[in-house]
């Protein structure tokens, strides 16, 4: 898949392929079926790593690669879930869910579950990332995540500036040539006349 010169996204169809199965995984699986959703979320997130891994050649795209890595592992050692501690949903503010989940159940979220920090493989890689004045915690894999989509609008921008610059010296160019034509012309039929009036 050809985007823009420059920006070439190499099997874009497996990334949206992807997405599609997550988004059926989140949406359409029973939320009482948490096997089968930790499998479909997991295959998307597997799916979606190799289409990310096809497009290494862009940077953003290794920040991405990190950041499902990093959060790959921790949901896989964790029942195919995102693993939440309940002193993470007090600190932002949604302590009624700890106080209504039962431990090991998951929270409205479709991919995350409430586990206690001694229960948790991999602790460090779940979410216990605040950002101040958001309700929600996230990942370290999450940041290199938003780093990575962040980086792809950064180049995406920068390879559309390149694109329309690149386009402007283009018809610059054909316009100078066109006029040079036009000069050209002119001076040949001038030349012509004077020898015909001679």
């Amino acid at each position: 898949m050809r985007t823009l010169p420059g920006l070439r996204i190499r099997f874009g169809w497996i990334i949206v392929i992807s997405f599609t199965i997550y988004l059926r995984g989140v949406y359409f699986v029973p939320a009482n079926d948490e096997t089968l959703r930790s499998i479909v979320i997991l295959s998307s997130m597997t799916i979606l790593a190799f289409g990310v891994l096809f497009n290494l050649h862009l940077w953003a795209f290794r920040f991405m690669a990190i950041g499902l890595l990093l959060n790959l592992l921790v949901m896989a050692s964790n029942g195919g879930f995102m693993p939440i501690s309940p002193e993470t949903l007090k600190e932002i503010g949604v302590e009624q869910d700890a106080q209504v989940l039962e431990m090991g159940k998951v929270r409205e979220h479709p991919k995350v579950i409430l586990l206690p920090v001694e229960q948790t493989r991999m602790p460090l890689l779940s979410d216990t990332l605040i950002i101040p004045g958001v309700r929600n915690a996230y990942s370290p894999g999450d940041f290199f995540v938003m780093a990575g989509v962040l980086g792809f609008i950064f180049e995406l921008s920068a390879s559309l500036w390149s694109t329309r610059k690149h386009s402007k010296v283009e018809r610059g160019e054909e316009m100078r040539n066109a006029t040079g034509d036009i000069i050209s012309e002119r001076g040949h039929c001038t030349v012509g006349e004077s020898y015909g009036s001679e």
